[in-house]
């Protein structure tokens, strides 16, 4: 091999290896420019549903809240009226919704409990005792 071809393979190599140094600093830009922008795009959609979120909770929040003041009402209310409100409770409770395992015993929503705990009249435990409620209720009713 003579020595112009040896220079000339040598120039050839280094602009080879020229050129590969700059596609992979092409790529390797590129590759971080991608992932910024990603980035960017991902903190954008985690910021928007964040939005989201925390606008569910507060609409959340608020049911609570008015919940909880609903329920603290109920002592202001007359007996008559919680008598009245019981009533339509239980004219809409579905037995069967209420039963359990063992048979006639009932589980009530916490509701009604405090419904029968402010009018003073015992709790029935199982499905008899519902229309002896009832009666004590509407006894309850003609007194107020």
């Amino acid at each position: 091999m003579s020595r112009s071809t040896e220079q000339q393979l040598n120039t050839e190599y280094e602009k080879l290896d020229k050129l590969r140094s700059e596609q992979c600093q092409s790529l390797q830009s590129q590759w971080e420019t991608y992932k910024n922008e990603q980035k960017q795009y991902r903190k954008k959609d985690i910021e928007s549903r964040q939005v989201e979120f925390d606008k569910e909770l507060a609409i959340l929040d608020n049911k609570r809240r008015q919940k909880w003041k609903n329920n603290d009402s109920l002592e202001d209310l007359s007996k008559k009226e919680l008598s009245h409100q019981l009533l339509k409770k239980l004219e809409g409770f579905d037995l069967e919704q209420g039963e359990t395992n063992t048979g006639n015993i009932l589980r009530l929503p916490t509701d009604f409990l405090e419904l029968f705990w402010l009018l003073e009249i015992d709790m029935p435990i199982t499905k008899a005792e519902i229309l002896e409620a009832t009666d004590q209720i509407k006894k309850k009713l003609k007194e107020y």
